[in-house]
């Protein structure tokens, strides 16, 4: 499964989401749980997939 596959664009900004993401679930490795990750937006921009 390719945790950031749902995550749709080229943008500059989902670009650099993906990759902020992607180093994040790097550095946790083989850890149980990651660190609590505050997600804002307005309505209907996807945080909750994001969260997913």
């Amino acid at each position: 499964m390719k945790p950031l596959a749902d995550l749709l664009g080229g943008s500059p900004g989902i670009e650099a989401l993906r990759d902020r993401v992607r180093r994040l679930l790097e550095r946790q490795g083989d850890a149980r749980r990651l660190p609590p990750v505050l997600i804002e937006g307005e309505t209907g921009t996807g945080k909750g997939l994001l969260a997913r």
